[in-house]
């Protein structure tokens, strides 16, 4: 069992029935389903970009194109189909935020 701060995570991901939390410095895999994911961690600012993604959205340092730039210069591909929902939970967010 590890403990992981929610504000840690930069985004999580699904590979084969796993889930791979993306941390600054390393990941960890766990089992798990993408749904059971975005439903606890919705409440804490995290946004389904694409099929197999969840971003946390105070991470977000920028958007070019279909994809979304993290702190560390990572990047997350959005899918054209939830780029403009994504665009619009990430402006309502900005506005709780400031």
């Amino acid at each position: 069992v590890q403990k992981i701060l929610i504000s840690d995570i930069l985004y999580i991901e699904i590979y084969r029935k796993h889930l791979i939390i993306h941390l600054p410095d390393k990941q960890i895999y766990t089992s798990g389903k993408i749904s059971e994911a975005r439903a606890n961690l919705t409440q804490y600012g995290f946004c389904q970009v694409h099929q197999g993604y969840l971003v946390n959205m105070n991470k977000i340092k920028d958007f070019i194109g279909y994809d979304v730039v993290l702190e560390g210069g990572e990047k997350v591909m959005i899918s054209i189909r939830r780029r403009g929902e994504v665009l619009r939970q990430y402006a309502q967010y900005l506005e709780r935020m400031y």
